[in-house]
């Protein structure tokens, strides 16, 4: 009886036991459908057997669906063999350092191009820590993976797209503060702004720009007017070189409501200085316009006034009983009318000629002295009819008094000078002649006559500005003369001036290069000329320089060549047109000078800007005097000023900027 009661609670028991299996077994089964229903789940484990293999027990989801490597299909077989050895070598070291109790990471691409991501957790620990059995759990991260691959490489597009730009590139954030600029604004301003740096904190920007800072920062795009910027005032050490920046400012807003500025820069100085050139030119044009309005008005003039006299004076020798004299009279009233038509005319061929190109040089030997013995006598009669003297000055021997130039335009310039003293002086004397300097020759006509007033010095060489004037009024010629002067002596290489008091008379000087020299001068002359024609063609001079005949004979040989030429009289003056204004290329400074001397103006002007040449003009001509000149100056030149000399230095000096 008791067998059969054990019996019996035998066989419960084991019923129980069977219904807890098949419990067990359909929880199993349903973890195990779980799994394979999850797309993105993939759960394995694995264990060391006896003899130290570590073999897979359990192996569920996606993968292992793909793989055909379900439990039922690799339960038992070595990690390895499941893997391969390629994959398996790879991932080794993870499951080493899982199966030492570490819980362990690791992600890739590993079947299908399809990227996941595993986590190794030890399970069934031993006494010293390691683990007999390690779970996984595999996730796909395809398309997170994808993304973020999609993200930095745009990330990564803009990234270049900033740094390589051609225009300077500037990110500042909400404060103001730069967070970063790319290699343009690195090249445009040569160093990054103090990590305390902030727009709003810059006095040069938020001083001329506040109202446009608070547009922008009120999510405004924003364009700044042309600002100029020069990096060696900020630090020294860069180079002293001005430049003109345009900005954009915009706001550009992230995620989470954070919001970022940009600012792109534009060196826009070429632009600038062509928009100020043409502005120039316009003016240049707009006045050259109207001046040779009222020269044609004078020409007009000029031209009628003689016609009258030629056609008056025909029509009066019709009258009937004229007497003789009277006829004599009238011819030759009609002779002085037909000659000052004829050197109108000749005036007006000859500056046509010269502008359109067509005027040769002929070089030939010349005797200085038998052509001024020729004007003298030329115009000695002219002179005597107006009670003045006529002198010439002829200080070699006919043997020495040879040049090698054009004879004819040399003739022209001095008659052209001689006619215009003769014209000009009502009583005393008139002085004409040459001098011998170095290898040029330097002629000169002086007269005692009206002189002109210092306000008039600069037109009496330009034409239509002196028909606009009251330098020749009450004097009759057509206003061209001085003008082919200045052209004739410019072609034979030489340059041409004067010197004037208002009552007292005039000085005309005017050089002429002696072209009896070596072939090879001749080249560097040439040459220098056609490198003075480019580097100073660019080029804006500032002249320093009080004596009136000094600067008049600068501004004669160099207005011609350069862009701009800007004088002041003072040192002090001097300091600050160069603080203001950054497109002085080169300065020409004279040492005596009233307010500041020459030598404290260049110090003062290069501790803020080293690298601008200055040449310093002086009178001494010692060594030891010279010496004084090394600092500040780049160079020096002695009085009285050799005209190529100067212009050599100044290319050199051009050259090296």
């Amino acid at each position: 009886m008791d067998l059969q009661k054990e019996l019996q609670e035998a066989r419960e028991e084991i019923r129980l036991l069977k219904a807890k299996v098949e419990e067990n077994l359909q929880k199993a089964n349903f973890t195990v459908n779980m799994i394979k229903a999850l797309n993105d789940i993939h759960i394995f484990c694995c264990r060391v057997d006896e003899n130290n293999n570590r073999i897979l027990i359990f192996n569920e989801g996606k993968i292992a669906e793909i793989d055909n490597a379900c439990t039922k299909n690799i339960k038992g077989k070595k990690l390895e063999d499941v893997m391969g050895e390629k994959l398996y070598s790879e991932l080794k070291p993870y499951y080493d350092r899982a199966f030492n109790g570490e819980v362990v990471k690791y992600g890739g691409s590993y079947c299908k191009d399809r990227y996941y991501t595993t986590i190794l957790t030890p399970f069934n620990r031993n006494e010293d820590g390691t683990a007999s059995e390690v779970i996984g759990n595999t996730h796909d991260i395809t398309d997170v993976y994808l993304s973020e691959i999609e993200t930095k490489e745009k990330t990564e597009i803009l990234k270049n797209i900033i740094e390589h730009n051609p225009y300077s590139i500037q990110i500042l954030d909400a404060e103001g503060h730069h967070i970063s600029g790319n290699k343009a604004f690195l090249k445009l301003f040569h160093q990054d702004p103090p990590k305390e740096w902030s727009i709003f904190s810059d006095p040069f920007v938020s001083q001329r720009h506040a109202d446009k800072l608070v547009k922008a920062f009120q999510n405004d795009v924003v364009v700044t007017p042309p600002t100029w910027y020069n990096a060696h005032l900020i630090n020294p050490i860069f180079p002293d070189n001005p430049i003109c920046i345009g900005s954009v400012l915009f706001p550009v807003l992230l995620s989470g409501n954070k919001v970022e500025y940009i600012i792109m820069h534009e060196d826009i100085t070429a632009r600038v200085l062509a928009e100020d050139e043409l502005i120039k030119a316009k003016e240049k044009a707009e006045s050259a316009d109207q001046l040779k309005s009222a020269f044609l008005a004078n020409m007009s003039h000029e031209i009628r006034t003689p016609m009258n006299g030629i056609l008056g004076f025909a029509e009066l020798l019709k009258t009937p009983n004229l007497t003789g004299e009277k006829q004599q009279k009238y011819i030759r009233i009609i002779e002085q009318s037909g000659e000052r038509m004829l050197n109108i005319i000749n005036d007006l061929i000859t500056i046509s000629t010269i502008d359109a190109g067509h005027v040769d040089v002929a070089y030939s030997e010349t005797n200085l002295n038998e052509q001024f013995d020729f004007l003298l006598n030329f115009f000695e009669l002219e002179a005597n009819k107006k009670g003045l003297k006529l002198e010439v000055s002829c200080p070699l021997p006919n043997n020495k008094a040879i040049i090698n130039t054009d004879r004819e335009k040399a003739l022209v310039v001095l008659s052209n000078l001689i006619r215009n003293a003769i014209k000009f002086t009502i009583n005393g004397s008139i002085k004409f002649g040459y001098e011998l300097k170095e290898n040029h020759f330097e002629f000169f006509v002086k007269d005692t006559g009206i002189g002109i007033n210092p306000s008039k010095h600069s037109a009496v060489f330009e034409r239509f500005v002196q028909a606009d004037s009251s330098i020749s009024s009450g004097h009759e010629g057509s206003g061209l003369g001085l003008s082919i002067a200045k052209e004739y002596v410019e072609m034979l290489g030489g340059s041409i001036w004067m010197e004037s008091t208002e009552g007292e008379g005039t000085n005309f000087y005017f050089t002429i290069p002696d072209k009896q020299q070596s072939d090879s001068d001749t080249i560097v002359n040439q040459t220098s000329a056609i490198i003075l024609k480019n580097e100073l063609s660019k080029a804006t001079i500032l002249i320093a320089e009080d004596d009136d005949t000094s600067l008049k004979f600068l501004r004669h040989i160099l207005e011609k060549h350069c862009r701009e030429l800007i004088i002041v009289q003072t040192g002090e003056d001097a300091v600050e047109i160069c603080r203001n204004n950054h497109a002085i290329n080169l300065v020409l400074m004279d040492i005596k000078m009233p307010v500041m001397n020459g030598h404290i103006a260049a110090q003062q002007i290069k501790s803020f800007r080293k690298n601008l040449p200055i040449i310093a003009q002086t009178a001494f001509a010692l060594e030891i005097e010279k010496e004084k000149f090394s600092e500040p100056f780049d160079d020096y030149i002695t009085k009285p000023i050799r005209m190529d000399e100067l212009k050599l230095k100044m290319i050199n000096l051009l050259k090296g900027h």
